[in-house]
């Protein structure tokens, strides 16, 4: 152990901040040329003037490291206009990136993350294959045309509906189903879930869960309808997992799906009953049910009536 200081020494002794200068010029001069780093996004700070990405990855042990990454705001817009043209998806929490930067040094910060460029290619390959490693483990289970595969019901007296509480397609589906001729024929029951964030799987699931156990208690639902609007569509990033995708296989009664729009398509759509593009479509699917099943009524009515009359 070094052994004290001579006082006469004090006035040559090395500063904090020089000490972290020192620090600084070094990660500079060995960090001089942009390296390209894969992490995923867990959290954005977007400010007037600047944006802070919050990255996490795994060494090979499976410890978490977690980092920082700094862009000036037109630094940022340029990376995000980018990213939106070649994935159509806005950079959000979730995402895995691939990107180009510098580290450096601040004496107040700490070690961060200087971006440059971004590779949208890994990110897009990235959605891909989760989507595509989650139908392709519910095809190994045997389970993946599970709900496709049941019958379309016959009468529509009761349905359930998942889905954000306040979203604009909830709110679309309930002015379809309250404008036509037969809301009053069939009741429709509601359970909020997030649909996008850390938690929209869980919420999700256990929404499925407790309809499940709903159903076991007698209660008859005839559909589920799984809805939310449009968004970017990075919002569904949430949606293609493996979990959600077998909570819909697994229900036993028929799962409607209508989220996003006409563009947005997610792993919901390839497992459940139907997929209706839009809440609103995903009503007139009912409301058009419904009214079918009672024009059948009616004339199979008149028939045993004109029979009744005859004898």
């Amino acid at each position: 152990m070094a052994g004290p200081i001579p006082f006469a020494h004090i006035s040559e002794l090395q500063s904090l901040a020089e000490y972290l200068d020192k620090i600084s010029a070094t990660i500079a001069s060995s960090f001089r040329v942009p390296e390209w780093v894969a992490a995923e996004i867990t959290r954005l700070e977007v400010k007037p003037k600047y944006v802070a990405i919050h990255l996490m990855g795994l060494k090979r042990s499976g410890e978490e490291v977690k980092c920082k990454a700094f862009l000036w705001i037109e630094e940022w817009n340029r990376l995000a206009v980018k990213f939106l043209r070649d994935t159509g998806y806005e950079l959000a929490p979730g995402h895995k990136i691939l990107f180009l930067t510098r580290a450096e040094f601040h004496p107040s910060f700490g070690v961060r993350l200087r971006p440059v460029d971004i590779d949208p290619r890994f990110t897009l390959g990235d959605a891909e294959k989760r989507n595509r490693d989650a139908l392709a483990r519910l095809r190994q289970e045997g389970i993946v045309d599970s709900n496709r595969r049941l019958v379309e019901p016959f009468d529509i007296f009761r349905v359930i509906v998942i889905s954000p509480a306040g979203a604009q397609g909830l709110g679309d589906f309930q002015k379809k189903v309250e404008q036509s001729i037969i809301h009053q024929l069939f009741t429709v029951d509601y359970i909020d879930a997030q649909f996008q964030g850390p938690n929209a799987e869980t919420q999700i699931v256990n929404a499925f869960r407790d309809i499940q156990t709903r159903l076991q208690r007698g209660i008859n639902y005839s559909a589920v309808a799984i809805l939310r609007g449009g968004g970017s569509t990075s919002d569904f990033v949430s949606l293609n997992t493996y979990a959600i995708g077998r909570a819909i296989c697994s229900c036993s009664v028929p799962v409607i799906v209508g989220v996003g729009d006409e563009r947005d398509r997610c792993l919901m759509d390839d497992v459940a009953f139907r997929s209706a593009s839009t809440p609103s479509l995903a009503a007139a699917y009912l409301v058009d049910l419904v009214i079918a099943r009672a024009s059948a009524w009616e004339k199979y009515l008149q028939i045993c009536w004109t029979e009744l009359t005859r004898a």
